[in-house]
């Protein structure tokens, strides 16, 4: 959920849970549950997903992936559409897998089975320089290198913010160490484990005038808290979990 200043932190969640709601009974069957009903979505609004597309096609060279044969796993994620369409712009060649009706339980914290083994034909048989993916609501990345090994979405997010040359960076508890004997951040600061205690540490650098701010978690999830320039490109902050910027970012780089 999201105000307009961003992503609902802790405090806000606990205001949310003192409201009284009161809705129509009508709007349930018998047993509770809420009755289905037809034709009640809006016609798709187009702003959100140009602007989103923009930011990314803005902030890198033209023809940045040129060269490459990339292949997109689409199972049931939300941005099964989105990712191939910016790969083929920034001159990627897409290879789309495994498009699928039914939902897929996808968790990038805990690759299955299955697509570790999917990953490894399809480098071979498509002849794949990566292999890019979500999970279900898009806001986690999956990404395996050119053998079809699926990467860990805590060395990923750190990855993600040395191409975007972050100097302060939060991340949870349990994300890899690696991210401290790297080296490559002037700090790094670590929080319990959600979002919200991301976004809570990255506001505090924000107060203390810190520029160039990002958090990412064990997830992959990466959150870009300032405005930076990269690439002679503005990019404006965007502090909620976004899967987009890290595949393109490892990509490019």
């Amino acid at each position: 959920f999201y105000k307009l200043a961003g992503e609902i932190l802790k405090d806000d969640e606990l205001n949310i849970k003192q409201q009284q709601v009161d809705l129509a009974s009508g709007l349930f069957d018998k047993q509770g549950q809420f009755h289905k009903q037809t034709n009640y979505l809006p016609d798709i609004e187009p702003v959100a997903l140009n602007d989103y597309n923009s930011r990314y096609l803005s902030l890198f060279p033209d023809n940045a992936l040129a060269g490459m044969k990339v292949g997109v796993y689409q199972h049931s994620g939300v941005a099964r559409e989105i990712i191939p369409d910016l790969l083929e712009k920034l001159g990627a060649e897409v290879v789309k897998l495994a498009w699928s009706d039914h939902f897929v339980p996808v968790d990038t914290e805990a690759v299955r089975a299955e697509d570790i083994e999917l990953a490894k034909q399809w480098v071979v048989e498509y002849q794949l320089d990566a292999i890019v993916s979500t999970d279900g609501d898009a806001d986690r990345p999956l990404i395996a290198d050119e053998k079809g090994e699926w990467l860990r979405g805590d060395i990923v997010g750190f990855l993600c913010a040395d191409y975007l040359h972050i100097d302060h960076l939060v991340t949870p508890v349990s994300s890899n160490t690696s991210v401290e004997q790297c080296a490559l951040f002037v700090d790094v600061k670590r929080t319990r484990i959600g979002s919200p205690y991301v976004i809570e540490a990255m506001n505090h650098y924000i107060d203390d005038h810190s520029a160039s701010v990002a958090g990412y978690e064990a997830n992959g999830g990466f959150l870009l808290a300032t405005p930076i320039r990269i690439n002679d490109y503005l990019l404006t902050a965007l502090p909620t979990r976004d899967a987009i910027i890290v595949l393109l970012t490892l990509l490019h780089s």
